[in-house]
């Protein structure tokens, strides 16, 4: 027991080397930089805002369309973001795994944190724009608000290390994610409401727990945003075992990934 706040004091500089590491490699290698980030965001939300101005649909429930939208690919990037780089965290450090320090888990944790708070950055910098350009922002539920950034990140770190681990066995996992990923993206409400489906087309989209997540976010920010099927035990739930799940069959697969 003794050792323990050792092995804690390790892991934590460990860790906080890592996270400079991947500062400087996840998009230090792009011309623009961390500024690329805010550039995509930009980009997928002015695609969809041009769109839903052409069609004139209305402010969904309310909600300014600047903040549905930020909203919507926050939550999405983060999630995508953080599975995509789990699952290429291994490979891509591969000589660092030599030290006894580092383990798989490290890298992935530290990727994670890195995307996790660039997004959350780069969404904050978009809503004070919004705010500028005299776009109501509202805050309904400060509590709802902050165990929706809580789970982001451990949901994404459950999904991304589950999927790092069955990669070893299946291999073709990792040209299967990209693909199950790009039709997620139109099925996790990032750019629609699931209210505004029938009943029963919504409560099959229910089951998405990303769909939850970007539905939750959106109703902590609104009054007037219907909360109808949504549930943050659901969420949790789901959050919890993955992230037990993936934890569990990352530690199984390291000696495998070692051969």
């Amino acid at each position: 027991m003794g050792s323990l706040p050792q092995a804690f004091i390790v892991q934590k500089r460990v860790i906080l080397a890592l996270i400079l590491r991947e500062v400087h490699t996840i998009y230090g290698d792009a011309r623009l930089g961390y500024l690329w980030v805010l550039i995509q965001s930009v980009f997928g939300i002015g695609v969809f805002w041009a769109v839903r101005s052409f069609l004139r649909a209305q402010d969904p429930h309310g909600m300014p369309v600047a903040v549905f939208l930020i909203v919507g690919f926050g939550v999405w990037y983060v999630i995508s973001d953080c599975i995509n780089k789990c699952m290429s965290a291994v490979r891509a450090n591969i000589p660092l795994l030599t030290f006894p320090q580092v383990t798989e888990l490290d890298v992935m944790l530290s990727r994670v944190l890195v995307i996790y708070v660039t997004q959350l950055l780069v969404s904050v910098i978009l809503l004070g724009i919004a705010i500028s350009f005299d776009i109501e922002v509202e805050l309904y539920s400060t509590g709802l608000l902050l165990a929706c950034l809580a789970l982001l990140p451990l949901f994404g770190l459950g999904c991304g290390s589950l999927l790092s681990a069955l990669a070893v066995f299946i291999p073709a996992l990792d040209r299967i994610v990209p693909l199950v990923m790009r039709l997620l993206f139109f099925l996790s409400g990032v750019f629609f409401s699931v209210s505004s489906f029938t009943k029963d087309i919504a409560d099959a989209l229910s089951y998405n727990p990303i769909l939850q997540l970007v539905e939750l976010s959106r109703c902590a920010l609104s009054f007037s945003y219907p909360r109808d099927g949504l549930s943050l035990t659901y969420v949790s739930a789901i959050t919890l075992g993955v992230l037990c799940l993936g934890l569990l069959l990352e530690r199984y697969v390291r000696s495998r990934r070692e051969r």
